[in-house]
Formats: structure tokens, sequence, C-alpha cells
């Protein structure tokens, strides 16, 4: 039999896929000071008692660039000789000005102290670089630019600490993991990635507050995690792991907290696999507990029997038919490193799986037995 169509739709997909992550798009920011020059990253309340850095870009050229893996973004004019004062020092200070670069792009990083709850407004002085010409009535006697942004502080009320899942859907093998509560993390070996969690200070009325600063977070054991990152303008901790077992990670003073089971190759006991449709672009579709002939799928093996969902990590598996006549594995989708497997004719597809490291180091393997019925609709 002649298979050869079916491994160049494979190459296709592969094409496809790559050409349409290349293609992704930002609209970017909209100018959102009082005098319409300003783009500053801020929509909702400050968190008093914190810091908080803004991101601030000037106006747009009306051009736009790409960054590898990020996608398109507009091109804006580089603000100079830029001064920011606070209204009211009582409610933000202002602490530091730095002039940096954000996604290709000139831009100002301003980082204020929050002090205590109420409104003030940021009061801006710049010159805009580039040729940018402004109305002349906009301008003062050293052709500079004035604009300001109106901010608020509020009190924290809670520390919410939960799981950053967001991208996640019914397909993945994450898709089970919970907010907040226990967690299974699989590692072939410590700090292979970090955890995403999210940490957000929210006033009485549950509403996020952005905030930057030291982190009031206990992990018990003390050195099962150290902190790799915080980026306080989305609310987003990066957590590094540092030994196996079980850790939790809780905000001092009380609140949610995460339980971590960070779990070798060797401590997984049982494995399962589960089989996906793919659509002529590759894209994964639902999940099926029969082939078509004629068709292609991607079967994907995870581990069960874990002492909480999965929130992290893949078993390291290989597939391999014993049935070629009937099914095939083409290859790895390695994104996700799970089998292509083309359905030829129908009759019963067995499927072998084995996780070498998995069984205490012995290895484990499964045998897989799907149904392969016409390819017609």
């Amino acid at each position: 039999m002649n298979h050869a169509p079916l491994a160049t739709f494979t190459l296709l997909l592969a094409m496809m896929t790559i050409m349409m992550m290349s293609c992704v798009e930002s609209s970017g920011p909209r100018a959102n000071s009082e005098a319409g020059y300003l783009f500053i990253d801020l929509e909702g309340p400050l968190a008093a008692g914190w810091n908080a850095e803004l991101w601030i870009l000037g106006p747009a050229t009306g051009g736009r660039h790409c960054e590898a893996d990020l996608g398109c973004f507009p091109d804006h004019h580089a603000l100079e000789d830029l001064e920011v004062t606070s209204s009211d020092d009582s409610v933000a200070e202002v602490l530091e000005i730095t002039h940096e670069e954000l996604n290709g792009v000139p831009a100002v990083r301003i980082t204020l102290d929050s002090h205590s709850p109420g409104e003030a407004r940021l009061q801006f002085r710049f010159a805009v670089a580039d040729g940018f010409t402004p109305p002349e009535e906009d301008l003062d006697a050293e052709d500079r630019l004035a604009d300001a942004f109106s901010i608020e502080v509020r009190e924290v009320a809670h520390l919410r600490l939960s799981r950053y899942l967001e991208g996640l859907n019914l397909t993945s093998p994450h898709s089970a993991c919970p907010q907040r509560g226990p967690g299974t993390y699989l590692m072939e070996y410590l700090e292979e990635y970090d955890v995403l969690l999210s940490f957000q200070k929210v006033d009485a009325g549950g509403t996020p507050l952005r905030g930057s600063g030291q982190l009031p977070l206990t992990v018990d054991p003390e050195d099962a995690a150290t902190l790799a990152d915080f980026e306080p303008s989305l609310d987003l901790i990066r957590m590094s792991l540092q030994t196996f077992g079980t850790l939790t990670i809780s905000p001092d003073g009380g609140g949610d907290e995460i339980i971590g089971h960070v779990l070798a190759p060797g401590d997984v006991t049982e494995i399962f696999a589960r089989g996906f449709a793919l659509d002529t672009e590759g894209r994964r579709g639902l999940e099926v507990g029969q082939f078509r002939a004629d068709r292609l799928y991607e079967v994907q093996v995870e581990p069960d029997n874990l002492p909480a969902p999965l929130c992290g990590g893949q078993i390291a598996t290989q597939v391999q038919t014993l049935t070629p006549a009937i099914c095939d594995v083409l290859g790895t989708i390695e994104e996700r490193r799970t089998a292509l497997v083309a359905a030829y004719v129908t009759g019963e597809c067995y499927l072998r799986l084995h996780a070498p490291a998995a069984g205490g180091g012995q290895g484990l393997t499964r045998d897989l037995v799907i149904e392969v019925i016409p390819g017609f609709d």
C-alpha cells in the first residue's frame, strides 16, 4: 500500500502550522492619557502599601514591526526629557523613571510608591523624538508637551493566590488542574520548568489591584521552591521547584494556598492514552473513541493514578503500531510530545505505549486497541 500522500500531507500540515504561528498580530494599546498623546498600561486601581510599575509609550507612528515568537506591534515615537510628578505624594509618589524598550518599541517605565487610599494625577512634561509634529498650541516655550493621567489607590483587603491556567483547553493533559488546592508536577529533573501562579491583591469588593514589591508568601518546606520572577502588571509569579515531594505555598496572614506534589517519572505507576481527530490544517479536534480510515489522528499518553490532577510536565513515551497495515505511527508532534497516527483501512488498530522511565525506572508498557471504521461520514 502506498502511504506517500499521507506523508506529504504531514509535511504540508507542519508548514501550515508554522505559517499560522508567524502571522499573529497585536493591535497594540490605545492612547488613554488626558490629552491623548500617551499610552499607559493601567486600567484599574493601585494597591496601597505597594509599589506600582507603569509602562508609558509615546504617540503611535502609524508603522509596525514584528518580533520573533511574539507577533507584530505598532511603532511609537520615543519620549525625551520626560518629567513626571504626582499631584499628591501622600497618595502616590514617583520613585523612578527609566527609559527602556518594550516589544521592540522605545518606552518609559515609571515606578510609583502607593502610600495610602485616594486619588492623584500623574502630570507629564516631555518632548517627542523622530520628527513628531504636534499642534503648536499644545507646545510650551521649550517645545515640550503636557499631559496627565488619573490614578486611584485602594486598600488591600485580601491576597488571592491561584494557578495561572489561561489558555488551557479540554484536550490538554493539564485540563483537570485546579486553580487552587492540590496539583501534581511531573519533572524529569528539578527546575525543568517554572510553575506559573497568579498573585492578586484585591479590595473589599474583589477588584484586583496593581502592586509590586516584597511578596508575602510562605513556602513549606522553606527550600522547596524559590521565586524566579514576578510580573506585577499581569499579577504573575514564576516559582522554581527545588525538591521532589509535597510542598505548600500560601500567602502570609491567610488566604488560598497551593499544594504541589512534585514527582519524578519513576513515580508514575500507570499510563493511559487518548486519541484526538486532526483537521486538514493539523489542528487538534475532539477526543475520539474510534478512528476513520484514511484520516490522521493524534495520540497523547498521560500518567494515571496521580495523587492530584496533573498541572505540569508530561511522561516521555514511545508509541508503535502492532498492525501497520491498518494504522501506523508517522512521527512525533514535538510541540506536544504526542504521536501522529494514520488510520489506513478498517479493522482493529493496535498501538503499544511504552514509558521507559516510569514504574520506578523499570518502564511501563500498555496496549491500546482502537477500532478503525469506514472513512466516509
